[in-house]
């Protein structure tokens, strides 16, 4: 497995430790040597730095370590996840026992304001030995590989010392690291940024003095809290967590622990676990970006608080967007990963395999017999399973559920969109039904003016064949005239007389009218 660890604007230098085999980089004040017995053989440095933000990267495809064994991936830098703030320096070391396998020892405590939540976990510092419920990370930086492996075999999974000599405490959790990155500026890795950096864009050299120059595009967050890291299954933070440890201290209602994180504080709120300023202070959760107030989930990288996928998203929007890929559903108390679409809520599993809790799903084959005594290791597995499984299989049916009244709503509006385009097609039917009439009766009206003018024509034409004719009739009986005064001039007989001719008779009236008219004009 391989871890990278971000420290933003430490306040103060810390030392550096070139024999650890660590990959240190960041801004040159945060690498200046110096400190007390650094590289003298024997002699381990301590620096305690004070914070504003840790951040845990995981890098994908490094699998998950099994819980007797040593991950195949490691180096030798250790990663404390979290110590009981109420621990000392001195207390840890004597907790540890590393003899001279340590270099260094780098104690990291934050003090940054968690907003609305008031815890004093979450407001107040937790430095080492203040008391605080809190917690801080310790950095172990050995001597060399079998040094570090010894220390991760002996201490991870094992249960801090408590005053009163309680069994029940917090528990010991080791990561190898690749890689410290100390950052001036917050730094997230967004969605853009990831894409950034697969295209080779960010500059990624070794000289580079950037976060991404050294955390690879294809890590991704985990919580660095450490109840949040147990709520989770190993698949997704590759860390073995154990039954007993910050979740169960967490729960012990006889002393109950603040929570150490805003995902933390949410979830008590709404479980009525936290404080009374707590609880008065989210009495009224709502989705950050619509103020939704139904299915709600909380980001256990950040704590931002979200409406789920068949709301408006904006828990998904924010988990895409800045690669917070463990989401915690405050209903149900289920966590899903987005990265890998699956549930991972390792925790609710087992508390509801042992009886603990009820979850709204079908709970494991448990009879009465076996339920009062102790389950062993193959039949917690095996409820586990079954939990796993009946979590699975109601989560589908919800899924297909889903997808089954968007496929009837598609199918209602593919309906709505067929008949109105019938409607349109009947009503264009009508409208072409319309204009087909309207040109019949158009028709019928030309044909009858047809018939007038045909009517028109042949009267035109029996007119011009009687012109015709009466054209002829006159020049014939003109080259008659003509030829008859011809012949009885030349034989001195007399013509034809025109009174044979009706025509020139009503001629010659004519013209004996129009002449006395002429005369009566004249006189």
């Amino acid at each position: 497995m391989v871890y990278y660890l971000l420290v933003v604007d430490p306040s103060s230098s810390v030392t550096s430790c070139a024999s650890s085999g660590l990959y240190e980089r960041g801004p040159s004040s945060a690498r200046a040597g110096h400190g007390s017995g650094a590289g003298v053989a024997g002699v381990t440095s301590v620096d305690v730095v004070e914070v504003k933000g840790l951040k845990i990267f995981r890098a994908i495809g490094a699998g998950a370590g099994l819980e007797d064994a040593l991950p195949i991936q490691r180096t030798s830098a250790l990663l404390m996840v979290a110590v009981p703030s109420e621990m000392s320096v001195e207390e840890l070391q004597s907790f540890l026992s590393p003899g001279d396998a340590l270099e260094a020892l780098r104690v990291v405590f934050r003090h940054e304001p968690r907003g609305k939540f008031f815890c004093p976990s979450l407001e107040g510092k937790s430095e080492p030995g203040s008391g605080a419920s809190g917690f801080y990370t310790c950095i172990l930086l050995c001597r060399s590989q079998a040094h570090a492996d010894a220390l991760y075999k002996a201490n991870h999974g094992r249960l801090f010392e408590r005053k009163g000599g309680d069994d029940k405490g917090p528990c010991c959790y080791l990561a190898f690291l690749e890689a410290i990155v100390y950052s001036r500026e917050p730094w997230e890795l967004t969605r853009s940024k990831s894409d950034e950096l697969a295209e080779g864009g960010a500059r990624a050299t070794e000289e580079s003095e950037l976060p991404e120059a050294v955390i690879p595009s294809t890590a991704y967050e985990v919580p660095s809290c450490p109840v949040c890291i147990e709520r989770i299954d190993v698949s997704g933070t590759g860390l073995v967590t154990h039954s007993h440890g910050w979740i169960a201290e967490h729960q012990d209602e006889r002393q109950p622990r603040p929570p150490t994180c805003t995902a933390c504080a949410v979830i008590a709120a709404t479980n009525g676990n936290g404080r009374t300023e707590a609880r008065r202070a989210t009495a009224t959760l709502q989705c950050e970006c619509c103020e939704k107030q139904d299915e709600l989930w909380v980001c256990l990288i950040c704590g931002h608080l979200g409406c789920g996928r068949y709301q408006d998203a904006h828990a998904k929007d924010h988990a895409t967007e800045f690669r917070h890929r463990f989401c915690f559903q405050l209903d149900t108390g289920r966590i899903w990963d987005y990265a890998s679409d699956v549930f991972v809520h390792r925790r609710l599993v087992q508390h509801a395999a042992l009886g603990l809790i009820e979850l709204a799903m079908p709970a494991p084959a448990i009879t009465e017999s076996s339920s009062k005594a102790v389950p062993g290791h193959e039949e917690l597995l095996s409820m586990e399973l079954d939990a796993i499984l009946a979590s699975q299989l109601d989560h589908q049916r919800s899924l297909y559920e889903r997808q089954l009244t968007d496929l009837q709503r598609q199918h209602s509006g593919a309906l709505a969109a067929l008949q109105e385009a019938i409607d349109a097609e009947e009503q264009r039917a009508k409208d072409l039904t319309q204009e087909v009439d309207s040109s019949e009766k158009a028709m019928k009206a030309q044909e009858k003016q047809l018939s007038s003018a045909r009517k028109a024509q042949q009267q035109a034409e029996e007119q011009l064949g009687f012109a015709r004719e009466l054209n002829q009739s006159l020049l014939q009986n003109r080259k008659d005239m003509a030829g008859g005064s011809t012949s009885d001039a030349s034989s001195g007989q007399p013509g034809p007389s025109c009174e044979e001719d009706p025509l020139l008779v009503r001629l010659r009236e004519k013209v004996s009218v129009l002449r006395e008219q002429i005369s009566a004009l004249d006189g």
